[in-house]
């Protein structure tokens, strides 16, 4: 779950350009830093990560149909998004997605993009961490069950 909190609040505390009307943020230099650096969808791939560790986790029929639907929503909603993105974009997008990975590191292992620690910054790291703490803790009494076995 570490690692889905962190895509999502720095998918959130960050200009994106897949947000609906930040078109804008393309014209920027180094629009293809921060979590860009490690997927071009990190809140998407936040939500992916968090419904598969809850799959996981999770073996009754309802969590199974719920996870599955989330998973299958996010990966039909990234497709669309691309694919809407590129035809209003164009080269713009083109660019970036050149410039980073669908798939979280795969631009990092390729060689195209190094992590920008410094894009994604400190602050955003300690939020990620308040809020994984946050849900733990909230996690009995929002949920009624501990994510801490045992």
């Amino acid at each position: 779950m570490v690692p889905a909190v962190i895509l999502v609040v720095c998918g959130n505390a960050t200009p994106n350009p897949s947000s609906v009307g930040s078109e804008k943020v393309l014209e920027r230099e180094n629009a293809a830093g921060g979590i860009f650096s490690v997927t071009r969808h990190p809140l998407m791939w936040g939500i992916a990560l968090w419904a598969l560790a809850h799959l996981l986790a999770n073996g009754d029929l309802a969590s199974m149909i719920f996870f599955v639907a989330i998973l299958v929503l996010v990966f039909a909603g990234l497709a669309s998004q691309e694919a809407k993105k590129r035809a209003k974009m164009g080269e713009a997008w083109d660019r970036f997605a050149a410039a980073t990975s669908f798939v979280p590191f795969v631009a990092i292992v390729q060689g195209r993009r190094k992590l920008d620690w410094k894009g994604i910054g400190w602050w955003r790291m300690g939020l990620s961490a308040v809020v994984y703490a946050a849900l733990v803790l909230l996690h009995p009494w929002v949920i009624g069950v501990s994510p801490i076995p045992g």
